[in-house]
């Protein structure tokens, strides 16, 4: 059976739209509708395939940064320097 004929979109979507809490457990406040342009940006950036797809994935993933409200994961850099790092627009930090 084709993957897009399954009865439910849940039954193909990835644990980043489904999961409630991020990858070290705690609570993830980032609302569904978000998850769904994070996913979509990361599908265009791997299938955009016209300079149409490819505009509108800069686009979008501009946007998305821009507008990124920040879910911070700690951890640490090369040199064992503290650092967080943004679970969906990946920017980083030093405390």
């Amino acid at each position: 059976m084709a993957p897009w004929l399954t009865p439910d979109w849940r039954d193909r979507a990835p644990a980043m739209l489904l999961n409630l809490e991020d990858p070290d457990g705690n609570p993830l406040p980032t609302h569904f509708d978000r998850r769904w342009l994070w996913r979509l940006e990361g599908f265009l950036s791997i299938n955009g395939t016209t300079d149409a797809h490819r505009a509108m994935r800069h686009d979008l993933y501009q946007y998305l940064c821009i507008t990124c409200e920040h879910v911070w994961r700690e951890s640490t850099d090369y040199d064992d320097n503290p650092l967080q790092q943004c679970l969906w627009c990946n920017r980083v930090e030093w405390p």
